[in-house]
């Protein structure tokens, strides 16, 4: 499942992948926690970054072209949509938390 972030608009689908990770890694030549002390930090180039493999990452599990650059996705985003980026990077990564549905099994089998 995307997420989408909306600029000027128009809805740009967003993916992050343990494969978008490996190509931000390997792009900035950092490691996840770096990447996270970054990000933290506010680095500008890196939110950037982010968009630009998050985005490219949904066009390529979608099948659909991506023909932006870097730059052009530098060129396009807001305020906004860099807190969405910021906050959606940060949510494909987090631990996720028990569901009721999983705790409820527990609860049977345990």
């Amino acid at each position: 499942m995307d997420n989408y972030i909306e600029i000027d608009g128009k809805q740009y689908p967003v993916k992050f992948t343990y494969s978008a990770l490996m190509e931000l890694e390997k792009k900035t030549k950092k490691t996840f926690s770096e990447i996270a002390e970054d990000l933290g930090k506010g680095s500008m180039s890196l939110i950037v970054e982010i968009a630009f493999v998050g985005m490219k990452t949904a066009a390529r599990i979608n099948k659909d072209k991506f023909k932006m650059s870097i730059e052009n996705v530098g060129d396009i985003l807001t305020p906004k949509s860099l807190m969405e980026i910021t906050n959606l990077f940060a949510e494909s990564f987090a631990p996720k938390e028990e569901s009721e549905t999983d705790q409820d099994e527990e609860k049977k089998t345990g």
